[in-house]
């Protein structure tokens, strides 16, 4: 009897004695969520590469928000998300391009032309802004390594951790896993796991399905215009690069007057 309360003691102290690990995870979470209220991002920022300067996250919800890919445009405007190769519906007054780093000029500068003819009252120029996430230490699983991504994989392992070792955030992550607002539900909860979980899959959580958050740029008067091959990410250099419209070509002159 002596020693089965001496187990059950023993046990009870074991469980309520913190575990260094999820607090340091819980301080990431919290961070995170607190990123998100303050300036919502674009989403799916494992599907997006943008470069990243200096500068304070900003709310770019109110904005049309193009993303300038290699192989064309996200637009995130009214409420929806769309690919397109060419010009793209305005739904507000305000235009936030976001030239991706594989993105050439050439390519930014034809979705600028677009902006243009659209007659957004505001251009600026989206970056990747620092965060709670910035210059974290990459985490390796099998699954989700420097070199490769298996989300699926990935996805099933973490449910599995959650299911075995942090019963209450099975709901929460069944919701929509791949959702940072679904990351940004968990953050008061992580404390809550079992030391015996593997808190690998927690740390790359966010970092793999995070929303981007943005900083902006706004667009100057008059610059001159990088070469059309070169890639933005070699433009920006972790430093702002300063753009301007296009100029436009002058129109043709007029016919000369019929001769009589």
């Amino acid at each position: 009897m002596r020693v089965a309360l001496l187990l059950l003691v023993s046990g009870v102290a074991w469980a309520d004695k913190p575990c260094p690990k999820l607090e340091s995870i819980g301080k990431l979470y919290d961070g995170y969520a607190a990123d998100l209220a303050a300036a919502p991002g674009i989403e799916s920022s494992a599907e997006l590469d943008l470069p990243q300067i200096d500068g304070k996250p900003e709310t770019i919800s109110a904005a049309d928000v193009v993303v300038v890919g290699a192989m064309g445009y996200q637009i995130y405007a009214g409420g929806e998300r769309e690919h397109t190769d060419e010009a793209w519906t305005k739904h507000a007054e305000r235009l936030v391009l976001a030239p991706e780093k594989k993105a050439t000029y050439a390519q930014i500068r034809k979705a600028l032309l677009i902006a243009q003819r659209l007659g957004y009252a505001q251009i600026a120029i989206g970056y990747r802004a620092f965060g709670v996430l910035h210059n974290r230490p990459v985490v390796e699983t099998p699954d989700a390594t420097r070199k490769q991504l298996n989300l699926a994989a990935w996805g099933l392992a973490l449910h599995k951790q959650l299911v075995e070792h942090c019963p209450s955030l099975v709901e929460i992550f069944e919701r929509d896993p791949m959702a940072a607002s679904t990351v940004a539900a968990a953050a008061p909860l992580v404390r809550g796991c079992s030391c015996e979980i593997d808190t690998r899959y927690l740390e790359q959580w966010p970092l793999l399905i995070g929303e981007q958050l943005v900083t902006t740029v706004p667009l100057v008067a008059k610059a001159p215009a990088p070469q059309p091959s070169q890639r933005w990410a070699d433009l920006v250099k972790g430093k702002p690069v300063p753009l301007a419209l296009p100029e436009l070509a002058a129109p043709p002159p007029p016919p000369p007057p019929p001769h009589r």
